[in-house]
């Protein structure tokens, strides 16, 4: 299966958990002066089935705290910093020579700043509830920034020239969905298309277009 088939496998399957969610959503009652979105703060774990373009098993894991800020009715700033190890394998088709079961692991840290748009928060408080935790769809705007911290390779095709250590910018707008399983524990799934910037040693910048699809749980302090 393609990136694009498996892309679009994931974006399908989360539209049908999301919406048949939004039958189950927990709420909590509030007066009508309350109703705007939350500040919240905590620390996450986000699993990334598709970064960056590629898909891996097992998914990129990353560890971070996060800080959300309302900064209007519907709308809040969302920013994170933490830790993300991946593991990849490919396979090298350099020189006409096919190198199978390269692998790569890596570890990074990674600053988020991301406005997120609760669209349907107002929607909801109309008809008597207010969602918990923000929970509902919304619409981001995420720009992350990755820098490489450690790269351990192994490739076995001596002429394949891999540029180690580089930074990554990333600009993927989203769709995501929060579910709040309790007044402190919350699942958060986003699907994007956008793109990013690689800054390498040997490559200087590269720009791709891409696609991701993460989902991750949290617990708000």
């Amino acid at each position: 299966m393609n990136k694009q088939k498996l892309f679009l496998s994931f974006s399908i399957l989360f539209i049908a958990i999301c919406v048949n969610a939004q039958k189950m959503e927990y709420f909590a009652d509030k007066n009508s002066e309350d109703i705007k979105v939350e500040s919240l703060q905590g620390m996450a774990v986000t699993f990334s089935p598709v970064r960056n373009g590629l898909s891996s098993f097992p998914p990129p894991t990353q560890i971070s705290y996060f800080n959300e800020n309302r900064i209007g009715i519907q709308w809040t700033l969302y920013k994170a910093i933490g830790l993300t190890n991946s593991y990849h394998e490919f396979t090298d088709y350099s020189f006409n020579v096919i190198s199978p079961k390269n692998s790569i692991y890596s570890l990074s840290v990674d600053a988020l700043i991301e406005p997120r748009w609760y669209f349907l928060y107002r929607y909801s408080a109309s008809r008597g509830k207010t969602p918990k935790l923000n929970s509902g769809f919304f619409l981001s705007f995420p720009l992350e920034y990755s820098v490489q911290l450690l790269q351990l390779i192994k490739i076995k095709n001596p002429a394949y020239n891999y540029n180690a250590y580089y930074s990554v910018i990333n600009f993927t707008p989203s769709l995501g969905y929060r579910y709040a399983l309790s007044d402190h524990f919350l699942l958060d799934a986003k699907v994007g298309i956008g793109g990013h910037i690689n800054v390498g040693q040997n490559m200087g910048l590269n720009q791709e277009l891409d696609y991701n699809f993460k989902i991750g749980a949290a617990y708000k302090f």
